[in-house]
């Protein structure tokens, strides 16, 4: 190994180390609404592009750091998109269930109060000769 080599590996070491203080911190938090989903997909896309370019040079320090950095770099956007956009879409999904359901509810709940069972007695039928009430139009004076 030459002394450019050496140095090679060692600054792709220190770039390829510097991407797990922020992979722990997303996964711990469970959130990177403070990291830009556009500079981790640039960043990934380049990851990318050196790896293939290492392959090219047949430069196993450009392979190496670079095909670990993109697994740390690609780990940290799947966090964001999972994260940001697929959890929130599923809490939002499962709350309007709940809400749903609680307004089924509801209004079950109101309908049974109002078909309480009404104790109506059966009607009178009215005879012609009923004297209940003199004006009605069904009485007959004698």
């Amino acid at each position: 190994m030459t002394h450019v080599t050496v140095l090679g590996m060692v600054a792709g070491v220190m770039t390829t180390v510097s991407f797990l203080p922020q992979l722990f911190k997303v996964w711990r938090s469970k959130s990177a609404s403070d990291l830009s989903f556009v500079m981790l997909f640039i960043l990934n896309t380049g990851m990318l592009l050196w790896l293939i370019y290492g392959f090219l040079i047949n430069d196993i320090a450009v392979i190496i750091t670079h095909s670990v950095s993109l697994v740390l770099a690609s780990m940290i956007l799947v966090f964001k998109v999972k994260y940001q956009y697929i959890q929130p879409r599923r809490r939002r999904i499962q709350a309007e269930k709940v809400r749903t359901q609680l307004y089924r509810e509801h209004v079950l709940q109101e309908q049974r109060s109002k078909k309480e069972p009404l104790k109506k007695e059966p009607p009178k039928k009215e005879t012609l000769n009923s004297r209940s009430n003199p004006m009605s139009p069904l009485t007959i004076p004698d």
